[in-house]
């Protein structure tokens, strides 16, 4: 029987199974082999046989393969999401209902420098300024009051990870719901946009300096034409005169 399970599940399930002989009983999912080769996910169930001198087995297998394939790739999609939020270019943070840090990811735990575990259980502001932390607290209880995200909200300051140095920042507030439909938190994603403006700035201060060049330009294509209408006429009279 041994032979039956396949070499990757084998060390578990032995263990397992010296976990059932000291119990008296237990359960353990593994692949067993089938006769032409493949292999199909098994739900083992064991009771030891009283008084048995060797330990002896009675139970039943249940074939789980469909279901076990389902949950392998759930969890499969379930590890591909969390890798995307883990390493998402923005910052992304979970909130319950105490507006307590839930969950960081590792943008947050660069701008704030701290580890993430140092963040779980904290409130906003133990980490941000007073006044940016009253600001977001205020946002995120209108989102457990009402139930409506609050997106679009710009904040300027700094964090432990810039510095000091103030920044720009975009911040977006979603309700976190529970399976019946009730807020159990808030989500928040925060972006840096302090290049964006910077070069908006730039951009705008651009513009207001071409606009004095355009005026200085146009002034002096009107005195310039004004003189040379004035000396048109000059010429004109003194051609008359001749």
């Amino acid at each position: 029987w041994v032979d039956t399970v396949h070499p990757d599940d084998r060390p578990r399930v032995l263990a397992e199974l010296g976990r059932i002989v000291e119990v008296g009983s237990g359960v353990v999912e593994y692949r067993f082999q089938r006769r032409e080769g493949t292999y199909r996910w098994m739900r083992d169930e064991r009771h030891v046989v009283p008084g048995s001198e060797a330990p002896e087995f009675i139970g039943y297998w249940t074939d789980i393969t469909d279901s076990k394939e389902i949950e392998l790739a759930l969890r499969e999609r379930r590890d591909e999401l969390e890798q995307l939020t883990r390493t998402a270019p923005i910052g992304i943070a979970l909130m319950d209902r105490n507006l307590r840090y839930v969950r960081v990811n590792d943008w947050l735990v660069r701008h704030h420098s701290r580890p993430a575990d140092a963040l779980i259980g904290l409130r906003v502001r133990d980490v941000l300024p007073a006044a940016s932390a009253d600001k977001s607290e205020a946002h995120m209880r209108r989102v457990l009051d009402f139930g409506k995200p609050v997106i679009g909200v710009e904040m300027t300051g700094g964090t432990a990870g810039t510095g000091g140095s103030s920044h720009h920042w975009l911040l977006n507030y979603y309700p976190l719901l529970a399976p019946d439909d009730t807020v159990r938190g808030v989500s928040i994603l925060v972006q840096d946009i302090t290049e964006s403006r910077e070069t908006e700035q730039a951009l705008r201060a651009s513009a207001a300096a071409l606009r004095l060049v355009h005026d200085e330009l146009e002034d002096r294509v009107t005195k310039r034409t004004r003189e040379l209408a004035m000396a048109n006429d000059s010429l004109a009279i003194e051609i008359a005169e001749r």
